[in-house]
């Protein structure tokens, strides 16, 4: 079955996105990482769209503001067709982050508003606005379009002596609810009309194709509202099977797990550039152009964090659910991928005001099949990430009902995510993965606990413009044989070999000073420094000064093992109570 995005694609779309750049696309969503306020339309917008605010009034149109670039011959950028092609390769290498914004049209100035807050983020004279372009395309699954980009050009008349002013920039922006060249022809009738008389303007319209869209084709197929590749947006029916299902939540998930990232990586980069403009100028005094890198480099909001901590581990539960039917790239190797990302958010959660949030994430816990899956793939300093993030990432649900303590930290274990399109099912119980072992212990818990196996997965969110022209994960029929690095079932069934001898060996150990440890869960050897170990094996530990420790099996092979899987043997405790062994 074919359901949408080829695991060959996946893998290419994170090794690009994720290993590369750090960041994805999001030019088909409509992405707000701040808590969105509507501006009133009844106080500030008329039936034919005019609003007066301060001492500005005109026409306002809502657009995405995509990009800023300075004018430049050494940066090869002088028009607008340089901007579109530097534009576009931004897009293939880590995509665009959108902010929302409203252009006004005053008869004197363009005045750029923050969508959300309705303040002021640029005023730029119009008599410097020159070259107002309109970019348009009749391929109806391009993202770039529908395009309004200008340049404003340097104010010499501030500068004085040494003083320094705002280079010439070209700003781009896309328009979401009008044609572009509405907006274009708007600017040029302000200037003509208007008292500035800065250099002549005529109006620029790039038709990137043989025939421009009309307006309501624009509108019907706004890179927001239809991915590339398919009709409408796709949502999970309740006929859907649940594979497809959870196969739906994952590359959703993934969608606005590159989304953040993009809108992260943005921000601390215009952050990087504001800085850097302030000390060259060695003055705080704000300049035209200071404005747009200000909006871009606001960061996301603490819930943002959260929710995007969330989306991972769910992410984790379903890579783990989904193994057998993920292959090329397996789910081991996409695990790695996440790491990636889930890397540069925990170190930026290291500083104020977002320190420790990843540890305060318990829902959704992890499933049995996760932590195993987890334990199985993750290198060393995977592990170390994945350990430091707290119990909350390592607790799995089976592991909370029976430890009271742990459920302290689960005021709610019914997660309900909502992704970027804002697509939010209700999740039935059929959803959630149970097995019998975990299934027994909701039954015997306080019925309190009833609920505390599950989690619903995310909603749907579009598939972004990086994937145009790819399909979400796609689903093979079950091997009878797993993948070479899928990772394998625990044998439970099989007994260990010589466990009565094993037993007498440890006893001797301990009984001479070593430290014995017994085996919880399988794990398979991933290199030549690891050692392949069973559940109910005793080992004994050489080395424990690391989370992941040098063991010794009975058949006298060495190697490490994470210590996530180890617990202290029986024989130690007893040796322990009867004052033989010093060494805990």
């Amino acid at each position: 079955m074919n359901h949408g995005l080829t695991n060959s694609d996946r893998k290419e779309k994170f090794g690009a996105i994720f290993i590369l750049s750090l960041g994805g696309t999001n030019n088909q969503m409509k992405e707000n990482y701040r808590n969105e306020k509507t501006l009133d339309p009844d106080a500030m917008i008329s039936s034919k769209n005019y609003v007066k605010r301060k001492n500005f009034h005109g026409p306002v149109y809502d657009v995405d503001h995509l990009a800023t670039f300075t004018i430049s011959a050494k940066n090869g950028l002088l028009k607008a067709e340089d901007g579109m092609r530097k534009l576009r390769s931004m897009e293939k290498l880590h995509g665009v982050a959108t902010m929302h914004c409203q252009v006004l049209i005053d008869p004197n100035y363009l005045v750029v508003y923050d969508k959300n807050s309705a303040q002021e983020v640029e005023i730029f004279p119009l008599d410097l606005v020159t070259e107002p372009t309109s970019v348009l395309s009749d391929d109806r699954h391009e993202a770039l379009n529908n395009i309004v980009l200008f340049t404003v050009l340097e104010d010499n008349r501030k500068s004085k002596g040494n003083a320094s002013t705002a280079p010439t920039e070209m700003h781009i922006f896309q328009s979401t609810r009008v044609h572009s060249s509405e907006i274009v022809d708007e600017i040029i009738r302000a200037k003509s009309s208007g008292s500035g008389s800065g250099p002549p303007t005529h109006r620029s319209e790039m038709t990137e194709a043989k025939y421009a869209p009309t307006t309501a084709e624009i509108l019907n197929n706004n890179v927001y509202k239809q991915r590339a590749g398919h009709s409408a947006q796709v949502r999970p029916s309740k006929a859907s099977s649940q594979v497809d299902f959870d196969v739906q939540v994952l590359n959703h998930c993934f969608d606005d797990i590159e989304r953040f990232v993009t809108k992260l990586q943005n921000s601390i980069d215009s952050y990087k550039e504001l800085e850097k403009r302030r000390k060259e100028r060695k003055s705080n005094r704000k300049y035209m152009g200071d404005g747009m890198l200000t909006m871009r480099s606001q960061m996301p909001s603490t819930q943002n964090f959260v929710d995007i901590f969330q989306k991972i581990k769910l992410s984790l539960n379903l890579l783990a659910k989904l193994k057998a039917h993920i292959h090329d790239p397996n789910a081991p190797e996409l695990v790695h991928f996440l790491f990636t990302p889930l890397a540069l958010i925990v170190n930026t959660t290291r500083e104020q005001p977002y320190q420790g949030i990843g540890k305060t994430v318990w829902t959704p816990l992890l499933t049995k099949e996760a932590k195993e899956l987890l334990l199985n793939c993750l290198t060393s300093k995977e592990q170390d990430l994945w350990m430091s993030l707290g119990d909350g990432w390592v607790t799995t649900r089976q592991e909370a009902t029976l430890q009271p303590t742990l459920l302290a930290n689960l005021n709610n274990d019914v997660y309900n995510p909502v992704f970027y399109d804002g697509w939010s099912p209700k999740i039935g119980a059929e959803h959630q993965p149970v097995d019998r072992v975990e299934k027994l212990a909701m039954e015997t818990a306080a019925s309190v606990q009833a609920n505390s196996h599950k989690y619903n997965p995310p909603l749907p969110i579009q598939k972004s413009r990086y994937y145009a022209n790819t399909q979400p994960i796609s689903l093979d029929e079950p091997r009878r044989e797993p993948a070479r690095d899928s990772v394998p079932e625990s044998p439970r069934s099989a007994p260990l070999k010589n466990f009565d001898q094993m037993k007498r060996w440890a006893s001797e150990l301990v009984k001479h000073g070593a430290k014995v440890y017994e085996v919880v869960h399988d794990r398979q050897a991933n290199n030549e420094k690891e050692l392949s170990v069973r559940s109910g094996e005793l080992v004994e530990v050489l080395d424990d000064k690391r989370n992941w420790w040098k063991l010794r099996n009975f058949y006298g092979h060495v190697g490490h093992a994470p210590v996530t899987i180890l617990k202290p043997h029986e024989t130690m405790s007893q040796y322990n109570n009867q004052d033989k062994v010093g060494y805990f």
